[in-house]
């Protein structure tokens, strides 16, 4: 027996996609050897004799339909076949002549043996293609493969195999044509790179955002063409490269918490537009009012700042926030007339809140002149900011806020549970404004305390705002089917 590694080995002959095969070349004194491995059905188109008990033998039909039938009994086991065929190659001069081949060199091949081997698919394939499909998610197959291979793995892990459909079937089909049977199709084999790529670009054709996990050179089109391309630590260097996300584990349950995360942080993400564009609009609608109205500034500038920057700090939170089960579910697209929507109907409900705060300053405790402008600016700065941060817990979620902090509502669905860090910073935001008008800060922004006979009125106008936002949300939710 001899070790490879005793004999010189030039460059790999480049992959042969069309045979499915890739070669290397022997430099030993009496000769060269091409070696050659891949799929066997494009061996045996190149090979013309094959090795039967150390003797050579013409490869006959009879003999090629045997092989056939001993590869396909084992493809229905799940077993990977292998061909390996050799071409030696008497040439003049030493080892250390250089000689280039070609692809085109791989003919007149000797079979001399198969090689079967199992990759049975991980344990933990299967539950996490199931909680991907749970999560939205549609997974087909692309591969090279045998067909009979890829339809008993596919059956292992719960992919539909019912019919696998050959890369050379889509040749002749159009990218449409392509990515209508695509809808229907759960396992495409005989693919080569070209192929791989064409079924990725005809599902996106076809309006899906597509992610391809792939870990060999065959691969590499496919992931550069799909929306995220994914591979693994160990994969050839060419994948790697083509791929936007590389995983450390070959692991789908991966996949799936990334897939989780991303939607969690698109829902964020929309929180915080939503709540901040509703929250402006009303806001200006409100000053725009006043402007009209009021003898003197409805708030002092700097106050303004202030409010709004201690608002900002705590929205910042937002990205640890909670997220509910079902707005995770299914994908999200960016849809920015449902932005419009949202600021247009809830925006001025703010604004309600902040006109019924003005009538009470100006009528109750008579802030009706330039000389008590500072009682009304006080008075308006503490409810605004309160109901701006404190309405951050109702339209963060569909669900009845706050009830999450408790456990589920009896006879209901459950509440949802804002994030700590969210809960930490809105109330802090809220104790800020509270009582920034009672200290020497304060007083020096021109802010002054408050009657206690505010606060009765002050807890009534939140209150009412919490519910008539309630009502609100519901409605929406009613009527167009989402929320954030």
């Amino acid at each position: 027996m001899y070790r490879l590694s005793k004999f010189p080995v030039s460059p790999r002959i480049p992959i042969n996609f069309a045979s499915g095969s890739m070669s290397v070349v022997i430099i030993v004194r009496e000769g060269h050897t091409i070696v050659m491995k891949g799929a066997v059905e494009g061996i045996q188109t190149i090979a013309e004799n094959e090795v039967v008990r150390g003797e050579r033998r013409p490869l006959s039909d009879e003999r090629r339909s045997e092989i056939d039938a001993l590869v396909a009994e084992q493809n229905a086991l799940g077993m990977r076949v292998l061909g390996v065929a050799i071409r030696e190659i008497p040439v003049d001069g030493g080892q250390g002549d250089i000689f280039e081949y070609a692809v085109t060199d791989e003919r007149e091949m000797t079979l001399v043996g198969l090689l079967t081997f199992l990759d049975p698919p991980k344990s933990s394939a299967k539950p996490a293609l199931r909680s991907l499909a749970a999560h939205g998610i549609d997974v087909k197959v692309i591969t090279g493969d045998n067909p009979l291979v890829a339809a008993t793995v596919c059956r292992e892990v719960g992919i539909d195999a019912t019919r696998v459909v050959l890369g050379e079937e889509t040749e002749g089909l159009s990218l449409e044509e392509l990515g209508e049977l695509a809808e229907r199709t759960h396992v495409f084999a005989k693919a080569n790179p070209a192929q791989k790529a064409r079924i990725i670009e005809a599902m996106r054709e076809h309006g899906h955002t597509v992610g391809y996990l792939g870990d060999g050179i065959n691969d590499a089109p496919a992931l550069r063409t799909a929306d995220v391309g994914i591979s693994v630590d160990t994969a050839v260097d060419i994948a790697k490269e083509s791929a936007d996300i590389i995983l450390l584990e070959k692991d789908l349950t991966v996949l799936e918490d990334g897939v989780i995360e991303g939607r969690r942080t698109f829902v964020n993400t929309m929180k915080y537009l939503k709540m901040t564009a509703s929250s402006n609009f009303g806001n200006v609608f409100s000053v725009l009012v006043a402007s009209a109205m009021l003898p003197f500034l409805p708030m002092i500038p700097i106050v303004a700042l202030i409010q709004n920057l201690a608002y900002d700090l705590s929205m910042l939170t937002l990205a640890w926030d909670r997220v509910d089960r079902e707005q995770v579910r299914k994908p999200r697209v960016w849809e920015a007339d449902s932005l419009a929507k949202f600021m247009v109907r809830i925006g001025p409900l703010s604004s309600i809140f902040d006109l019924t705060t003005y009538a009470l300053m100006w009528f109750v405790f008579a802030a009706n002149s330039p000389a008590h402008a500072a009682l009304f600016q006080s008075g308006w700065f503490i409810e605004s900011i309160i109901s701006q941060t404190l309405i951050v817990h109702l339209l963060r979620t569909r669900r009845l806020p706050f009830a999450g902090l408790i456990g589920r509502r009896s006879g209901g669905a459950p509440g949802s549970r804002p994030g700590t860090a969210l809960l930490i910073a809105t109330l802090a935001v809220c104790v800020f404004g509270l009582v920034l008008p009672f200290t020497g800060f304060g007083a020096t922004l021109g802010l002054v305390p408050l009657p206690w006979t505010y606060f009765p009125w002050l807890v009534g106008t939140l209150v009412a705002y919490c519910l008539v936002v309630e009502f609100a949300k519901r409605r929406f939710v009613r009527r167009f089917g989402v929320w954030i």
